[in-house]
């Protein structure tokens, strides 16, 4: 019989891709400032992802309501003409989709609000936030049981002797 115990892939072997949230709200350099903040009135997160453009969709920085209230309130700035560019937080923590969410347990005492996640050609694929990953990396490791497949055709324990009647005693 082939039997053996597997640990399945718990929160803290998960890769990155199966973590994050692929619904982010993104925009341009360009966007106007009155057209970020609807974006960030819509967005669950409170921010928006800034990219380089469409075509590349490689992050470069967030905008949220504090960095636009730091550009027009502490700083003076008149919000008509000013853009995403000119408000967003470029302090962002890139993390490749493939590493596993064990590699990202330094990143939770970080002071971002969000961990992006890149592809190989540096594209922006989802978001993770720090709840999401400290759920993650708290999971405990479960034990799965993996069956063999013909273990699952005949099942899993053999009949004894007295269980055959046709056959009687062998």
């Amino acid at each position: 019989m082939f039997r053996s115990i597997e640990l399945p892939s718990d929160g803290r072997n998960m890769l990155v891709k199966d973590l994050v949230d692929k619904c982010v709200v993104t925009c341009t350099e360009e966007t106007s400032l009155t057209e970020v903040y609807d974006l960030i009135r819509k967005c669950s997160y409170g921010c928006v992802v800034v990219i380089d453009s469409d075509a590349h969709r490689a992050p470069i920085g967030i905008v949220d309501t504090h960095s636009i209230c730091e550009q027009l309130i502490v700083r003076g700035r008149n919000p008509k003409g000013l853009r995403a560019a000119n408000v967003m937080n470029s302090r962002i923590r890139r993390i490749s989709e493939t590493k596993t969410v064990n590699e990202l347990r330094d990143h939770l005492d970080d002071d971002r609000r969000l961990i992006v996640a890149v592809n190989q050609k540096h594209e922006l694929t989802g978001i993770v936030t720090p709840k999401r990953l400290a759920d993650a990396l708290s999971q405990p490791a479960v034990e799965v049981e993996k069956v063999g497949t013909f273990e699952k055709l005949i099942g899993t324990r053999s009949p004894a002797r007295a269980e055959i009647p046709a056959f009687g005693f062998i």
